[in-house]
């Protein structure tokens, strides 16, 4: 199985919607995730995620407009982030508090969201 702790950035909370980290981690914390459960302890082999996918690789299913608008974004989503830890010093209390954006009914997008998808992306490809 691939996986990266990098994925687990991509949406803030599932107050959100499906795309969650919640969801991510009830299959995979080192902890508590199902797929670590001593009935599937022999039969999943787990395989870091070394490398993000390239910009040529996810052009094949992603029109090149699209990918460069949601780095866009999620560059702007950085720099409220960013705003929000310099203003006060108060920072981001929790999850809820992360600058995120609403692509549709099931996906929302933080500053995060782009690298998680590379690397999600980097693991197709590997």
């Amino acid at each position: 199985l691939l996986y990266s702790e990098g994925c687990m950035a991509h949406a803030p909370c599932a107050e959100y919607g499906p795309e969650c980290a919640s969801r991510l981690e009830v299959l995979l914390s080192e902890t508590q995730g199902a797929l670590r459960s001593s009935e599937f302890k022999d039969k999943v082999e787990w395989k870091p995620v070394t490398r993000k996918a390239e910009i040529t690789d996810v052009v094949r299913v992603h029109e090149y407009n699209y990918i460069a608008w949601l780095l866009e974004q999620c560059q702007s989503l950085r720099i409220q982030e960013q705003a929000a830890v310099a203003s006060g010093g108060v920072g981001l209390k929790n999850k809820k508090e992360e600058p995120h954006k609403r692509l549709d009914l099931d996906t929302v997008i933080t500053a995060a969201s782009y690298d998680a998808a590379f690397l999600a992306a980097g693991a197709v490809v590997e």
